[in-house]
């Protein structure tokens, strides 16, 4: 036994100081180009020790080089400026569907690792074991569906691991009212989507690092103490201020991509049609986009965008849920009486890029 622990140590440990080598080249890459270093990261370089995890038990404390060059060299490479602090390091260890950035902790998920390689393989493990020389269709089939209940069952582990880390991360009221705008569905699209350049998902230096620190509620350097329009400069203002058109730009953006997708399974499609004039509203009234045929037969839908900050100071306390449907009868009570007769489709977006669960129906649709 002896042996057998000083063998793995001497194996696991050498491929470690080689994975911390690559880690420490790939930090210094990602000061430049940190989205792709990321992708390269999340995708590629952390699943080689996942191998030697799930296959070797006890090796966890072999792991610490590891961690320490994850937080001393990449994570302050991605960052303008990483603050390390245990909590912070727990929150970007989550996976990014439950607001983290999926960098874990190798020292936390080895054992856990071996733990879930141990439950998936165990079908097959009891047959090698049974050393059966006639194996027929209907054992194939057997083992098979023994092998997917066994993948659910590490699925379903996992995924509740996570979210027990994430409910114990969220009990510091600071935490919490940052990760609850990142775990709407769609919120870290961005994150898990690889940066493609012909498909328009690349990322320059400064553009991810400051959509990290939007992410986290972090300080973003450089921003200038006053705004263009007079005021005290700072996330909140920069995400409304109307100067500069930024926020009909970024309106706009949305717009056009929600045109577009209704394009292609729709007809008569139209930007901002004219609605007809009332005192209301004036002689210039318009809704967002029209469609013909999105919900049933020739009827026309017409669909208003809406673009809010989910982290202003008004919002602090709410769940976002009630400020969906705050915006969106705000919107039906403006405009539904102008098109009874068609279909009104409020589309209400916060700005992390979740979606509302109509807006999902209707992208989804």
């Amino acid at each position: 036994k002896q042996w057998y622990q000083r063998r793995v140590a001497i194996t696991a440990g050498g491929q470690v100081a080689e994975w911390k080598q690559e880690l420490v080249d790939l930090s210094k890459i990602a000061t430049k180009d940190p989205q792709v270093c990321y992708s390269a990261y999340v995708f590629g370089l952390s699943k080689r020790w996942l191998y030697i995890m799930r296959t070797t038990p006890g090796i966890s404390h072999l792991f610490e080089p590891l961690e320490n060059c994850i937080t001393e060299n990449f994570l302050t490479s991605i960052f303008k400026q990483f603050d390390y602090n245990t909590n912070f390091r727990d929150v970007v260890a989550l996976p990014a569907k439950f607001g983290g950035l999926s960098i874990f902790d190798p020292t936390q998920v080895a054992d856990h690792e071996h733990e879930y390689s141990t439950i998936a393989t165990e079908p097959l493990v009891k047959l090698i074991l049974e050393q059966t020389l006639a194996f027929d269709q209907s054992s194939s089939t057997n083992v098979n569906f023994l092998l997917k209940a066994a993948k659910t069952i590490v699925s379903s582990k996992k995924t509740e691991r996570s979210k027990t880390q994430q409910a114990t991360i969220m009990e510091n009221p600071t935490i919490h009212s940052v990760l609850k705008h990142q775990i709407e569905k769609g919120a870290s699209l961005w994150l898990t989507t690889l940066p493609i350049a012909n498909l328009g998902f690349v990322m320059n230096k400064t553009e991810f690092q400051d959509a990290l620190c939007l992410r986290y509620n972090l300080k973003i350097h450089g921003m200038p103490a006053f705004c263009a329009c007079g005021k005290p400069n700072d996330v909140n203002h920069a995400l409304s201020c109307m100067k500069g058109g930024y926020t009909v730009m970024r309106h706009n953006n949305v717009r056009d991509t929600e045109a577009e997708l209704l394009r292609i399974v729709c007809k008569d499609v139209d930007i901002e049609p004219p609605l007809i004039p009332s005192p209301e509203l004036g002689d210039k009234s318009c809704l967002d986009i029209c469609a013909r045929g999105l919900w049933s037969g020739l009827e026309r839908t017409l669909c208003d965008v809406r673009i809010f900050h989910p982290g202003a100071k008004s919002y602090e306390n709410r769940d976002l849920q009630p400020i969906y449907k705050q915006h969106e009868m705000e919107k039906k009570r403006k405009y539904l009486h102008h098109v009874i007769n068609t279909e009104k489709c409020s589309l209400c977006f916060p700005h992390t890029g979740a979606m509302v669960l109509r807006p999902t129906h209707f992208t989804n649709g």
